[in-house]
């Protein structure tokens, strides 16, 4: 696993975002460029987020391997349900890239 920082802004429901709110545990997919992980988002400083909302996250990369050549400061990702965008962010801190193993 790979922990990063991130500040994401979820669609809003008439932009095609989601219906309901997110909380903590939330387990979206990321796009980051042509590629896709399973992640777990954990809200900094709110318990909710609401379409159109934004919020600072810690984004738990499952298999960090699959993007971890794309994961560096400022790189701009989508969140995914599926096939369908529900929200962007903007990476804004990670740690030194984990050596392959």
């Amino acid at each position: 696993m790979l922990v990063i920082r991130a500040h994401i802004t979820l669609l809003t429901t008439a932009a095609g975002g989601r219906h309901g709110s997110i909380s903590s545990g939330y387990r979206p997919n990321l796009r980051i460029g042509d590629r896709y992980t399973d992640v777990a988002l954990k809200l900094v400083g709110t318990e909710r987020l609401v379409p159109g909302g934004e919020a600072e996250v810690e984004v738990v990369l499952v298999n960090p391997k699959y993007v971890q050549d794309l994961i560096t400061v400022g790189a701009a990702f989508d969140i995914t349900e599926g096939g369908r965008k529900v929200g962007a962010g903007t990476i804004t801190s990670c740690p030194a890239q984990p050596h392959a193993t």
